[in-house]
């Protein structure tokens, strides 16, 4: 999702004039502060099992059922060893239910 669940981008993030994602509504307004406070909850799973909020979404990804590959965009050789990392990542099923439960607070928003 152009970066957003990589955890990066704080909710006083400025993007540059020349950046596109200022044009999708997921960076603006209420839609970036709904989706900031799903990353919020990430952020702290994230810190509770030492790992990267990208790390967190790539492993919750691959943990649903009927799931068998993930894409992920990279563009640096660190990004590429941090995915990878992710085989590390354990989450328990208490991780698992509070992130279901911020998607579908999310969700409850999305348009």
């Amino acid at each position: 999702m152009k970066g957003l669940l990589a955890g990066k981008m704080t909710r006083d993030h400025q993007f540059d004039e020349r950046d596109s994602r200022r044009n999708y509504p997921i960076f603006q307004g209420e839609q970036w502060e709904r989706n900031q406070d799903l990353v919020d909850v990430l952020k702290v799973i994230a810190k509770e099992v030492h790992a990267t909020v990208a790390q967190v979404v790539l492993k919750w990804t691959l943990s649903r059922a009927g799931m068998t590959s993930v894409l992920c965009g990279a563009r640096r050789p660190d990004q590429i060893r941090d995915n990878g990392l992710t085989v590390r990542c354990q989450l328990e099923l208490d991780h698992m239910d509070r992130i279901e439960a911020a998607i579908h607070e999310r969700m409850k928003y999305y348009h």
